[in-house]
């Protein structure tokens, strides 16, 4: 191997050293960390809150105040409330997914009772008897 051979090769060592060492060297950016879980966390607390929505949508009081009844009989009226809880409940239930299993036993046994009341109290009237 010859002399300029040789210089050329330890000239090209000596380069990328040398960027090799200023690249290691040079501050890199931090980019902040997000702890693990951040985006779930979001999505726990969405669901959370729409859990409270739906219990809030599903209490009886509130479904007389939100659902309109003039002029329905008993039995149209308990097709209406019935309809109006299993639609909302219906509407939240991918909530369960990222919710205890605590609380989605609360809110189905909440519709549950919240149905089996409006239908008990249903097949205690009349069949004529107003929906108010």
């Amino acid at each position: 191997m010859d002399s300029n051979s040789l210089l050329l090769i330890l000239g090209g060592a000596a380069v990328v050293g040398g960027l090799f060492y200023v690249l290691n060297r040079s501050p890199k950016p931090e980019t902040p960390e997000k702890p693990a879980g951040t985006g779930s966390n979001a999505l726990q607390l969405q669901a959370y809150e729409r859990l409270a929505l739906l219990v809030d949508r599903i209490a009886i009081p509130n479904l007389l105040n939100r659902t309109s009844h003039d002029g329905l009989s008993a039995r149209e009226m308990q097709f209406v409330l019935t309809k109006t809880i299993r639609d909302e409940f219906d509407y939240n239930i991918s909530q369960q997914i990222y919710v205890s299993a605590d609380v989605w036993t609360a809110v189905r046994n909440l519709k549950e009772k919240n149905l089996l009341l409006i239908n008990q109290v249903s097949a205690a009237l009349l069949p004529n008897a107003s929906g108010l």
